[in-house]
């Protein structure tokens, strides 16, 4: 990984920070299909699950092929 880039798991970090001031939530969710997760920042009234989450595309804002648990930058 680049020094420049931003590891996954800060990317996510701004997603909620960013969502948080919008007045939205973040959801992550397996991907089955590819593999790895899906990110969606959606208002608080939406519930993305696992189950429903084909229905709501368009709150999908981001794919990480792998989440770790802390900073790696």
């Amino acid at each position: 990984m680049s020094e420049l880039t931003p590891c996954n798991y800060c990317n996510l970090q701004a997603y909620k920070r960013r969502a948080k001031e919008r007045g939205q939530k973040v959801t992550v969710l397996n991907n089955r299909q590819h593999g790895g997760k899906d990110v969606y920042m959606h208002p608080d009234f939406v519930k993305v699950d696992q189950n429903s989450k084909e229905l709501y595309e368009e709150y999908r804002i981001a794919w990480f092929m792998e989440l770790p648990n802390s900073c790696f930058c």
